[in-house]
């Protein structure tokens, strides 16, 4: 796929016009038309500005496989493994953060394509913190993390837009399974 394919399909899913788009980037609005249709390509500063425009990857703006992964959970117990089982699988750990001030910080830097959320956190409700980040980043794929096997937990993640669930103590087969039946 072409950039300019990129670029208007990242501006599409963000219900942006052409118009809106080259004001913000500070070119006009033949320029930008000339990348969508392919016929002119951004330079490198351009492509970097995009990026942080859509709050994405210059890779993942030029079509390269990221896989990002943001991680909300204990940062001694969990994250350890749960970082080297997906590094192991060509994912890449961008942040591991212990509570939702740390996440929101992050995510003014990058939207990550999946989140793990351990539900129990020290002081938080991570079930409320599920809801506010679906709300407000509806794509990134979450991935519930818990020690409890109670069905109600899950039931309840799921109607607050988890995509999955595991049960810690898990296994790498469990992991795989699950990040499998999510696409990745």
């Amino acid at each position: 796929m072409y950039i300019g394919m990129r670029i208007q399909a990242f501006r599409k899913q963000h219900e942006i016009s052409q118009e809106t788009l080259a004001a913000e980037l500070g070119v006009t609005l033949k320029t930008l038309r000339n990348w969508e249709d392919n016929v002119t390509q951004p330079n490198i500063d351009m492509i970097l500005k995009l990026a942080d425009y859509f709050r994405i990857t210059t890779d993942e703006l030029l079509g390269r496989d990221y896989r990002g992964v943001f991680m909300v959970c204990d940062p001694t117990l969990t994250a350890p493994i749960l970082q080297y089982l997906l590094e192991r699988e060509n994912f890449m750990c961008s942040a591991t953060v212990p509570d939702s001030t740390h996440l929101k910080r992050c995510l003014q830097k990058r939207i990550p394509n999946l989140l793990f959320l351990e539900v129990h956190l020290a002081g938080e409700d991570g079930l409320e913190l599920l809801r506010e980040m679906k709300e407000q980043y509806p794509s990134v794929r979450v991935i519930v993390v818990t020690e409890s096997r109670s069905e109600e937990t899950r039931l309840k993640a799921v109607s607050l837009g988890a995509d999955a669930s595991i049960v810690k103590p898990f296994t790498q087969e469990q992991l795989l399974a699950t990040l499998e039946a999510l696409g990745f």
